[in-house]
């Protein structure tokens, strides 16, 4: 089944959702009320041990970005010295890596993802296999992405690099 029958206590509560939502499909309804994903006391509660996890564990991820940043604002500031050439030179290199970058996160949000899933569900074998996998193919396209960069930079000797 492709619905979330593990969220329902039963199966007969999953086929009283699934009656009621092919009810509603069948009388031309626009929208779709489902008391299932209504947020109300019973279903939401407050979990601070949780919360504490969350931030504890979201916290270098929070430090990591605001130090990159920092560190680029404060050369930034040292660049602006040179002059405009430099400055729109040092605006295209940060551009490059900001997109090299990106791309490479990327890699490690999907693994956090892919491990919160298979711990969720108990999964050890996979999240072992999965952080091989992970590790082998997040080098090779970081590798991929450093050689593209280094290679279109030997055609950086234009006018604008021999004015400086």
């Amino acid at each position: 089944m492709t619905d979330c029958f593990s969220t329902y206590k039963s199966f007969s509560a999953y086929k009283r959702h699934r009656l009621y939502a092919d009810d509603a499909k069948k009388s031309g309804a626009r929208h779709i009320k489902l008391p299932i994903l209504r947020a109300g006391r019973r279903t939401v509660r407050w979990n601070g041990r949780r919360m504490t996890k969350i931030i504890v564990n979201d916290a270098a991820t929070g430090i990591q970005q605001s130090v990159m940043n920092f560190g680029i604002l404060m050369i930034r500031g040292l660049v602006n010295s040179f002059g405009t050439t430099v400055m729109a030179s040092f605006t295209a290199a940060v551009k490059i890596d900001t997109i090299a970058y990106m791309l490479a996160q990327e890699f490690g949000n999907a693994y956090s993802l892919f491990v919160s899933q298979n711990y969720g569900a108990r999964r050890a074998d996979r999240i072992r296999k999965g952080t091989g996998i992970s590790f082998i193919s997040s080098v090779l396209f970081c590798g991929l992405i450093s050689a593209a960069v280094f290679g279109a930079g030997g055609q950086a000797d234009g006018p604008v690099c021999r004015s400086l």
